[in-house]
């Protein structure tokens, strides 16, 4: 008994089995991110550090235990996961190498390179091509294909050359130059381009601001969209002093226009500017119409016979060389309603090769058997065909040669105002009587024009009327027709061009040919009521002020004949105690001739546009259209191409919100700031 109860204590005693060890307590250590088996998707569970977390499998709660790690890294469901989702590694915004910005840098380069000349889809083999052609650690650090491409146009490029325009314009006052077109997918913009001087390229800039789709081209739409894009960039509306627009009702009309809303948004001294272009090319077209219609089916159906055949242009093109001794037609050209100088050069293409022309179309009328070749033939044989298009040649020259003169971005207003005031009295001259030729002149009444017999048509139209065998009674119909084409034309050009010679008259006075003269107009016939002065006294203490200076010497020894120049110089001319004599004069000459010339630089990228988006790329968006126009207009403002392009260190700033839509281009680490100008300094 005594030995039972002795093992039942002894089995009491000494149990059978050994106690468990306690669990020791496990955290996070954010180390484990660093290694290459948990980098890009490990992180720690917010509030509960002995626990951590998958990014890419839904947040999956994981014991931070390491077994635990490498037991779910090596699971199917985060293989697959990891497949399914590339994993980007996280931005560092600090230790950044110089490496890694002459790489940045590389691909900004390239995604300039693309959007100045070519389709984006061209970098995927261009990054291969450089890589494999110029190896080194920079083309191998460079890590760009379409996607990022676009993304650094859309988000980077275009946004930034933007910022910098806005920045440029500042407070300063500006004037719009705005029209509005139809893309080739049929959806309607409106381009907005802005013209201001800037301080930092010191002259008058025109740039483009980019454009914005309408529903409907009615003024009250343009109106507000024009508002909410001009707040959207942060530009003043109050700043604004004129508008230059192609004369159609919906943006100048006198009732209810774009304009007129303008005016009444508190811009009352706003201006209007015509673009001369439109209105000469308007002028032309109307006055060609007073001369017999088959004139236009001559032009339009000898380009039609050869752009659509092949057979037709190398049967011709050997006739030519048989007569020309070898050498090679220039190609047709095509007059159109819309393109300002297309129909002079038609002409002018025709008139070359008329006999050549001739020839052929009797041989296409007996060969074809067509009847466009029969009515081309019996038009190029009609003499009367060939004195009418002898008589537009100069006209349509003239017409020209103006056209291109308000193309011209910084074109001096002086000479614009002296050639475009020439041109209406040189083409009422062929006309009128000498007493009579005046920009006032009414053309109604008729004692005021000359005979026909002494009406000017021209030494090479009279020349070619002698030498045909055309009837007096014929002679006398052809000159009839063309006195109709000089009288539609000098009504159109008197209807239609005052309203630019008055404000080239206001403008005139700027030039340095006038404003330094003994005889230059008096202060109070300055254009003081188009931009309102402040301290009107002291602008006018500097007008005298301005023929004391010794402008030659200031100006290096020559004074410059271009307006915007010898202004320029004036604003930054100090006196020997170092105090600028005229410079708010100076403002204010740079500030008028910020006001709009034509309506040359819209039209420009609206070609741009259509050269961007054309058939293979329709569905090209309107960010992605705006940010590639407003970065090439940017380049040619500042007169360099994509070889010559440095970013700016905020494009070098990019990261990872490019690929988002409107992401921000620039960080926000300090570190990464101070990181990119050290090495900035070192490059």
């Amino acid at each position: 008994m005594f030995h039972l109860q002795n093992m039942d204590k002894d089995t009491h005693d000494t149990p059978s089995t050994p106690p468990r060890k306690k669990d020791r307590k496990r955290v996070y250590n954010p180390k484990w991110e660093q290694e290459p088996d948990f980098k890009g998707w490990l992180q720690p569970l917010s509030g509960n550090n002995t626990k951590a977390c998958c990014k890419i499998c839904n947040g999956a709660v994981l014991r931070a235990h390491k077994s635990d790690l490498h037991q779910h890294y090596n699971s199917a469901k985060h293989k697959k996961n990891s497949q399914a989702m590339r994993i980007q590694e996280p931005v560092i915004s600090h230790g950044i190498t110089q490496l890694d910005v002459k790489a940045r840098k590389a691909e900004l380069i390239l995604a300039a390179h693309v959007a100045c000349h070519s389709s984006i889809m061209t970098i995927d083999h261009l990054s291969t091509i450089i890589k494999s052609a110029f190896p080194g650690p920079v083309s191998e650090a460079t890590k760009l294909k379409r996607t990022k491409c676009s993304a650094l146009i859309k988000n980077v490029l275009g946004p930034e050359s933007l910022q910098e325009i806005v920045a440029d314009v500042g407070d300063s006052r500006y004037s719009l130059i705005l029209d509005e077109s139809t893309d080739v997918a049929t959806m309607k913009f409106m381009c907005i381009c802005v013209r201001y001087y800037s301080p930092k390229m010191k002259k008058v800039l025109c740039a483009t601001l980019g454009m914005v789709e309408v529903p409907s081209t009615t003024s009250v739409i343009l109106h507000q969209e024009l508002k909410d894009f001009l707040a959207l960039c942060g530009i003043p509306l109050k700043n604004l002093i004129g508008i230059g627009t192609d004369g159609a009702n919906n943006m100048c009309g006198g009732n209810h226009s774009l304009f007129t809303l303008l005016r009444d948004d508190g811009l009352p001294q706003l201006q209007l500017f015509k673009c001369v272009c439109h209105s000469l090319h308007l002028c032309a077209s109307e006055a060609v119409g007073e001369l017999p219609s088959n004139l236009e089916f001559m032009l339009s159906e000898t380009y039609k016979w050869f752009n659509v055949s092949p057979l037709r242009r190398e049967a011709y093109q050997q006739m030519f060389q048989l007569i020309n001794d070898g050498n090679t037609p220039l190609k047709m050209i095509a007059p159109s309603n819309t393109r300002w100088l297309s129909r002079y050069r038609a002409v002018v293409r025709i008139l070359e090769q008329y006999s050549e022309l001739s020839a052929h179309f009797r041989l296409a009328k007996e060969k074809e058997r067509c009847y466009t070749a029969r009515m081309l033939h019996d038009m190029y044989l009609d003499e009367r065909n060939k004195a009418y298009i002898v008589f537009l040649k100069p006209l349509l020259a003239e017409f020209q040669r103006v056209n291109l003169l308000f193309q011209h971005t910084n074109a001096d207003h002086f000479r614009l105002f002296q050639e475009l005031k020439e041109f209406v009295l040189s083409l009422l001259q062929r006309i009128l009587h000498t007493s009579a030729v005046s920009l006032t002149v009414n053309m109604d009444f008729e004692i005021y024009y000359l005979p026909t017999a002494q009406v000017d048509y021209g030494y090479e139209f009279n020349l070619e009327l002698e030498r045909s065998k055309l009837t007096s009674h014929q002679k006398e119909e052809v000159k009839l027709r063309c006195l109709k084409f000089l009288k539609t034309a000098a009504r159109a050009v008197l209807k239609r061009l005052p309203p630019a010679l008055d404000s080239l008259l206001k403008l005139k006075v700027l030039s340095p040919t006038i404003c330094l003269s003994q005889l230059r107009p008096r202060f109070s016939d300055l254009p003081l009521d188009v931009i309102p002065v402040l301290n009107i006294s002291e602008l006018e203490s500097q007008w005298r002020r301005l023929l004391v200076v010794d402008w030659a010497s200031a100006c290096g020894g020559e004074i410059p004949s271009d307006s915007c120049e010898f202004w320029v110089k004036v604003l930054h001319h100090l006196d020997p105690a170092g105090v600028p004599p005229c410079r708010d004069l100076a403002r204010w000459a740079l500030t008028l001739l910020s006001l709009p010339i034509s309506n040359a630089v819209v039209e420009r990228s609206f070609s741009m546009m259509n050269i961007v988006k054309n058939k293979l790329r329709n569905r090209m968006l309107l960010p992605m259209l705006n940010s590639i126009v407003v970065f090439r207009v940017w380049l040619s403002v500042c007169g360099i191409c994509c070889s010559q392009f440095e970013p700016t260190k905020k494009m070098l700033q990019f990261n990872s919100e490019i690929y988002r839509l409107g992401g921000s281009t620039a960080t926000t680490d300090m570190n990464f700031n101070n990181d990119l100008d050290d090495i900035l300094v070192l490059l």
